[in-house]
Parts: C-alpha cells; structure tokens; sequence
C-alpha cells in the first residue's frame, strides 16, 4: 500500500496543489492515504486552502500537530471564545504583547518567539477568521495530543510520526549529520517500539525542511548509523530489524537550496520509500506573500530556499547544489 507524506505545508497552496497532483497522478497514491508531519499552517499566505487539503485529503488519523500549528491554536485574539491564560511580551521581552490559551506552548515558549513567524501566525489567524469552515476545522481537530508522536503499525512495520522530534515532538531540529547526540538519542525511543529482532521501526518527521534519510542497526551497545545524501526520485529498501529516521522535507518552503516542493511515497508492502520532487510556480505564492503584507523575507525565502548556511556542514550544501540540478 503506497502512502505519501507531506510535512511543512506552511500554507503554500501552489506547491500543495502540486505535490498533490503528483502523488496522485505520477505516484499512483489512493485518495485518503496521506499522512502529515504538521506545520500546515505558518509562513505562507493559504492557510484555509492548507487547512482544506488536511481535512479533505488527509487520512484524519494519520496527522501530527507542528510548533506553527500550535501557535496558532495557541494564539488568543480578540473575540474568541474563553479567556487566554496569560499575556506575554514576545521576541525576548522587546515585541508585541500577546495573549495565550497556554495549552501547546508555555510563557517562557512564548517569550522566546521572533516576531516574524508570530505576524504571520496572527496573518493566518485573521485571514481565517473569513473562512467559517476552515476556521472551525482547526479549532475543534488541533487538540494538544496531537502535538505528541503518534505511533501505529502498518503492514508490520512500527511508523512513528512527529514533527520535530520524538523528545521534543515541536522544537528539536534532527538533521542528518546530528549523529552525536541527537540521532541515538531518537534511536533508544525507537527500540522500545521493537517488538521483535527482525522489526523494522520507523520514525517519519519534519520541521528542518530538509529531505533526510538514515538507516541505524543496534551494534555493542549502541547504533552504526548511515545517513545518505538524497537526490530526487531516489528510492531506499528499507531493511529488517533496522531503525530508521526519514523526513520528507518540505512541501511548502524547502530548506535545501532547492525550490521544488519535496514530499516522499512509503510503500508499506514492498518496504520502499521514494523521495520526490515537484517544481511549482512559488513566483504565485510570493505574489500572493507581498499583496496579503507579509514579511518580505518570506518571498525571499521562497526564491532563495535558502539552508540554515551557517549550521550545515559544507559537504552537505554541496550535495543540495549538486541535488537540486537533477
């Protein structure tokens, strides 16, 4: 059974309607098999047609909350229902005052945002605010144990999906030369999901923006761990008795200095995961960014799909400039 995984939407509807397309029509992907790694909403200008494709085409139990989707869970604004639970100066103490339910994410959470994703959350939140059907679908479906990993089995194999990470599912960034302490760390949370030596576990996640791939197996006490350099239309056979940690990247705002919207196909019979790219025309998205007066550094993001250059070691950026040309 094919299944195709969409991570970090972020409210860009071109490149959903592309990557969708793609899955249904090249992939051959039934309708209603589509998981999600959350962050749906944040960064871009779609937030009711992200919201849709979630509600329409997402298999309802098979998404995970992001930290942008809890923020804007989180956010009280003014007219909606119940009292906040606190008011905070975000960005360091030196930003906008704003009020919270506190049910996803705590003050000193809060206290610690920037102030350009909270804008574009409050963007998201007021442009909703003119989609009844929308606005309603998140406030009764974005629940906080769906911020939490959610773990099920599929044709034998152990799937995990989060979005950040199975220790922090809304903040921690797993990349894929993090093998220090990260990986193995996720690893150990993996094997108590084992319930057999030849078991392949499963770990689906998000929020770097960056399509990932590593392959662990136990050794003396700890892991050999492999991680590839991925390439478009790339497929890996997934091995028994192994762990693995595999993120799609993103749908909606690549982080690999590729453009093209990024989404993988898990075959759960054949034991194979494809990773896919779909080019889309973001110049629409950042037409739509500069019209709605959201922050400018978005349509440069979008054109740029720029990596956190100063966190990637240098072999990896450039495997995304040898990446992107295929």
């Amino acid at each position: 059974m094919k299944f195709a995984l969409f991570s970090d939407l972020h409210a860009n509807y071109y490149a959903i309607r592309a990557a969708g397309q793609d899955a249904a029509e090249e992939m051959e992907v039934p309708p209603g098999n589509f998981w999600c790694l959350g962050d749906v909403v944040g960064y871009g200008p779609h937030p009711a047609q992200a919201l849709r494709f979630l509600r329409d085409f997402v298999d309802p139990a098979r998404w995970v909350m992001g930290n942008h989707d809890a923020m804007l869970a989180d956010l009280w604004l003014p007219g909606d229902p119940g009292e906040p639970a606190f008011t905070v100066r975000v960005n360091q103490g030196k930003g906008r005052e704003i009020s919270a339910r506190g049910l996803f994410l705590r003050a000193d959470e809060w206290f610690k945002t920037t102030s350009m994703p909270l804008e574009v959350i409050r963007l998201n939140r007021l442009a909703l605010q003119q989609n009844p059907d929308e606005d309603a679908f998140w406030r009764t479906t974005f629940k906080p144990e769906r911020a939490r990993p959610l773990v099920f089995e599929q044709d034998g194999v152990v799937c995990v999906l989060v979005h950040g990470a199975h220790a922090d599912p809304l903040s921690r960034y797993v990349y894929a030369w993090n093998d220090g302490i990260l990986i193995p760390r996720e690893l150990r949370h993996l094997q108590e999901y084992q319930t057999h030596p030849t078991q392949t576990v499963i770990q689906f996640y998000g929020h770097t923006h960056v399509p990932t791939f590593i392959c662990a197996r136990p050794r003396d006490g700890g892991f050999e761990i492999q991680a590839e350099k991925i390439y478009p239309n790339q497929t890996f056979t997934l091995q028994e008795g192994s762990f693995y940690l595999i993120n799609p990247g993103s749908v909606g705002q690549p982080r690999d200095r590729d453009q093209r919207a990024a989404y993988l196909v898990f075959d759960s019979q054949k034991r194979t995961v494809t990773f896919r790219r779909v080019s889309y025309d973001y110049t629409l998205t950042a037409a739509d960014l500069a019209k709605e007066q959201y922050p400018e550094s978005l349509i440069r993001r979008l054109h740029t799909a720029a990596a956190a250059e100063r966190d990637v070691p240098e072999e990896w950026l450039r495997h995304f400039d040898e990446a992107r040309k295929r």
